[in-house]
C-alpha cells in the first residue's frame, strides 16, 4: 500500500492502516531545501519497493492530525514502523534509491526490527524470555555464592596458617627465653662457685699467714727467755 497524507482525510485513512504490517514513512515539509532535493531518489524508491512493504509520506502540516505523532527532530526523515511502532530511522547516510533500498531490506530480514526496537511481541515469548532471565539471574546468584565460600574459606585456611605460624614463632621465643634464663643461670652459678672457691682460699691464706706469724712470735718469746 502506497498512501499520501497531506488532509485530514488521508490522515485518518493512515492512521487506520499504519497499525498492521511493515511500513517506511518519510516525514517532510514542503519549504525544506533538503526535501526538495531527496525527493528524485524517494519516487525512485517507490516505485521499486521491496514486496510485503508498505510506504506512505507524511507533510509537517498533516501530521498533527495522526492518532499517534512520532518525534521527529528535522526534516526529512524516514522511519520504519510494525503495527504502528516505530523500530528504525533511516542512518544510512545520502538519501539514495540505493541505501533507502538496503535500509529497508535489512529491516524486513530482520524480523524483530533492530533499532529502536519496540514491537509486540506474542505472551508465550514474552513468559518465555522472563524464564529465561529469571534463569541466568538465578545461574549468576549461584556463582556468586560460590565465589564468595571459596574467598571465605581461602581467608580462614590463611588466618589458620598465619595464626599457627604465630604460635609456632611465639613457642620459638618461649623456648629461647626458656633457653636464655638457662645460660643466664648457668652463668650466675658459675660467678658464685668461682666467688666461693676465691672466699676459701683467701680464708686459707689467712690461716697460714696467721699460723706462721704466731710461730714466729712463739721464736721471738723463746728466744728473748733464753738470753736472760
Amino acid at each position: 500500500m502506497k498512501l499520501s497524507v497531506s488532509d485530514a482525510v488521508s490522515a485518518s485513512k493512515y492512521s487506520k492502516n499504519v497499525k498492521k504490517g511493515p511500513w517506511i514513512v518519510l516525514f517532510y515539509a514542503n519549504w525544506c531545501g533538503h526535501c526538495t532535493h531527496m525527493k528524485p531518489e524517494w519516487n525512485k524508491f517507490k516505485s521499486s519497493i521491496p514486496k510485503g512493504l508498505n510506504v506512505a509520506e507524511v507533510e509537517n502540516s498533516s501530521m498533527p492530525l495522526l492518532e499517534k505523532t512520532p518525534e521527529i527532530r528535522g526534516f526529512p526523515t524516514i522511519k520504519m514502523f510494525k503495527d504502528n511502532v516505530e523500530v528504525d530511522e533511516f542512518k544510512e547516510g545520502e538519501r539514495t534509491k540505493e541505501n533507502m533500498m538496503r535500509f529497508a531490506n535489512n529491516n524486513l530480514k530482520n524480523n524483530t526490527f533492530n533499532g529502536n526496537s519496540n514491537n509486540h511481541s506474542e505472551p508465550s515469548d514474552i513468559l518465555n524470555n522472563i524464564v529465561k532471565d529469571l534463569k541466568k539471574v538465578k545461574s549468576k546468584k549461584v556463582k556468586s555464592k560460590k565465589v564468595k565460600k571459596s574467598n571465605n574459606h581461602n581467608s580462614n585456611n590463611h588466618n589458620s596458617n598465619n595464626h599457627n605460624s604465630n604460635n609456632h614463632n611465639s613457642n620459638n621465643h618461649n623456648s629461647n627465653n626458656h633457653n636464655s634464663k638457662k645460660v643466664k643461670s648457668k652463668k650466675v652459678k658459675s660467678k658464685k662457685v668461682k666467688k666461693s672457691k676465691k672466699v676459701k682460699k683467701s680464708k686459707k691464706v689467712k690461716k697460714v699467714k696467721a699460723k706462721k706469724s704466731n710461730n714466729t712470735v712463739r721464736e721471738v718469746l723463746s728466744n728473748s727467755v733464753v738470753l736472760e
